[in-house]
């Protein structure tokens, strides 16, 4: 394995949108900012993709940036929105979104606003329809059109259902069906990969069935929680009996993209616990016979396999050191 290889350097780059202020780590802005920076001047900085920050701090969050480097502006990722009902959520997304527009512009060319995330409220998710869901998603990207925010990509975290077969097809069906009403980027799938409890843990077979389904109908696809290190875990003496390993989850999504691989391939990618069946040449990746080219893990990514969050960058990267993929 190279470690500095095409294929490698695709697979991971900007995989991680960070989250510091959030749990577990719950940094304050100070010292989340500063760690971002530093993790960007590092050698593995490619991994590191936007900063996560509720819209609400977005302001102050531009003020304590420092003027970027080389790389441009600084990629944000805003968590905006919420509320049980639709109106709730689509009242305070234009609230928030007005504000959001004025504060980038008052701090030209230090930020720029790349996506904005949110919950997909419980009244639409109940209904459980994919026409509620494509309505809801078409009023919340004609609040952000309205306030001068057209063409930032949007993702809306899909909570867990009982019956999350049918919800999580009708959200993804609900999504694509929203990308062809608008001009603006393809609204994608947020899934949550994890927490402080057991019950917070998808099952193997909800990830990739979530893979699966966006696959099937175009829709971008980021994950959030859970996912500190690279490799599924079983967990002995805490709340949490299994972890998934983010290794798993862009490399079942990736080969679902490149290869179009079934739903069963994708689950089994998912339980994988053998780190020596996901192999990185320099120009290719495989697991278990079953490969992509550096060009195309490359479009996988930038498409589809989207990010996930962590409030942790050492965590992962510690974790893809103790695999040898990291020097």
């Amino acid at each position: 394995m190279t470690a500095a290889g095409a294929a490698l350097r695709a697979f991971l780059g900007g995989v991680i949108d960070y989250a510091g202020m959030f749990p577990p780590a719950r940094l304050d802005l100070d010292p989340a900012v500063d760690e971002y920076v530093r993790h960007l001047s590092e050698p593995e900085g490619f991994m590191l993709g936007r900063f996560v920050v509720r819209a609400g701090v977005l302001g102050d969050l531009l003020q304590r940036l420092p003027p970027p480097g080389r790389g441009g502006p600084f990629r944000l990722a805003v968590l905006a929105g919420g509320g049980t009902t639709d109106r709730e959520a689509l009242d305070l997304i234009r609230q928030e979104a007005a504000g959001i527009r004025e504060i980038v512009e008052r701090h030209p060319g230090l930020g720029v606003v790349e996506t904005v995330e949110t919950r997909l409220p419980r009244e639409t998710m109940d209904a459980a329809d994919a026409e509620r869901t494509r309505d809801y998603v078409d009023d919340f990207r004609a609040v952000l059109a309205g306030a001068g925010l057209a063409g930032i990509a949007t993702f809306f975290e899909i909570p867990p259902a009982t019956r999350w077969r049918q919800s999580d097809r009708d959200a993804a069906v609900g999504l694509a069906d929203a990308g062809e009403t608008a001009p603006s980027p393809q609204p994608g799938f947020k899934l949550r990969c994890g927490g402080p409890e057991t019950s917070d843990v998808p099952s193997a077979a909800r990830v990739a069935h979530v893979i699966a389904q966006c696959r099937d109908r175009g829709v971008p696809l980021k994950c959030t929680a859970g996912l500190h290190q690279p490799l599924r875990r079983r967990m002995a003496g805490s709340g949490v009996t299994e972890r998934h390993g983010f290794l798993n989850v862009f490399a079942a999504a990736v080969l679902a993209y490149a290869r179009r691989i079934p739903e069963d391939a994708v689950e089994a990618c998912i339980l994988e616990e053998d780190s020596w069946s996901f192999r990185f040449e320099d120009d290719a990746f495989e697991w278990r016979g079953r490969g992509a080219s550096a060009s195309e893990v490359e479009r996988a990514r930038a498409v589809f396999a989207i990010a996930f969050g962590s409030c942790s960058f050492d965590e992962p990267r510690q974790g893809l050191r103790d695999l040898g993929l990291l020097g």
